[in-house]
């Protein structure tokens, strides 16, 4: 007749055993989609449009995605042409990314507007043209 030690002997090695097994089993059916999980993650973090979770975007950054200086981001934020520059937890000053990158993708869906384009282009030839006549 089994003693209770080695029953109790015998249900700890019984347990460890189906702990192990139901480990490699689990183990086994989840590495597919870990795989993909890590190959989407990277992809993502490779991926230029997408910038992971929401971040400060400063003025130099955005002057940088818009080719324009300063003073022009702060004249088209003023005049709405821009989200608002937010206060974030840490007191740090700038845009959410999450708000730019939406922005960037209206600018993206607007009609362009060739005679206004072209209207343009005229007024910046007839300065530089000015401006060389009275060099």
């Amino acid at each position: 007749m089994p003693t209770p030690n080695s029953i109790e002997a015998l249900s700890n090695t019984l347990r460890s055993c189906v702990d192990a097994a139901v480990k490699e089993a689990v183990a086994a059916h989840l590495a597919p989609a870990m795989a993909e999980l890590r190959r989407q993650a990277a992809d993502a973090a490779d991926s230029p449009g997408d910038r992971g979770p929401e971040r400060i975007v400063t003025i130099p950054e955005l002057c940088r995605r818009l080719d324009v200086n300063r003073t022009t981001i702060l004249r088209r934020e003023r005049a709405g042409k821009l989200p608002r520059r937010v206060t974030f937890p840490d007191g740090r000053l700038g845009w959410s990314s999450i708000e730019i990158d939406k922005w960037f993708a209206k600018a993206a869906e607007l009609p362009r507007d060739e005679m206004a384009d072209a209207e343009r282009a005229a007024r910046l030839r007839g300065t530089a043209a000015s401006v060389r006549a009275a060099l």
